[in-house]
């Protein structure tokens, strides 16, 4: 009959081999093996695929609950980043950059948005077009604002550190 062995080990460890199946992944601080002693085949696979898709499915669940909190962490450090990147000039843009959460796991999503001036992101990271006023009450081009990238370097740390977070801690 087919048995699942359970062996506390330490979080350290990154694949344990008992009775010829390897099986490489963790479930918190135990990690849950599996082997097969003799009996009829068809009843041993049967088990074997029950106790497969249990380990994946705890694997898949750890995999999520980690999505998230490196999703979640990552997102309050982009947040900083960007308050310390941004040009000050009273600090009242500075300061009000704030995160978001949308959805869980794999799903989830963090959005970085500056709640106390929201329009002005897009002009202190692009430029924008500067005017004074003319004849007749119209205005007149007086030139352009350079953009200062504040945004965008931020963003893309901040992708390559979900991947980078997530790999080391699902090698764990």
């Amino acid at each position: 009959m087919c048995c699942l062995h359970t062996i506390t080990r330490a979080r350290t460890s990154s694949s344990t081999t008992v009775s010829g199946i390897r099986f490489i992944g963790h479930t918190g601080r135990r990690t849950t093996l599996l082997s097969c002693t003799p009996r009829g085949k068809a009843a041993q696979m049967a088990d074997f695929g029950k106790q497969l898709n249990r380990l994946l499915q705890e694997y898949g669940d750890e995999v999520l609950k980690d999505m998230g909190a490196v999703i979640n962490g990552v997102g309050r450090a982009a947040a900083n980043k960007v308050k310390a990147a941004s040009p000050k000039r009273s600090g009242k843009y500075a300061s009000g950059w704030r995160t978001k959460t949308e959805g869980r796991g794999y799903a989830a999503k963090i959005t970085v948005y500056n709640a106390k001036k929201p329009g002005l992101a897009h002009l202190l990271e692009h430029g924008h077009a500067l005017y004074k006023p003319g004849k007749n009450g119209k205005y007149i081009a007086a030139g352009r604002v350079k953009g200062q990238a504040h945004i965008k370097p931020v963003e893309e740390w901040a992708n390559d550190e979900v991947i980078r977070r997530l790999e080391a801690k699902l090698r764990k």
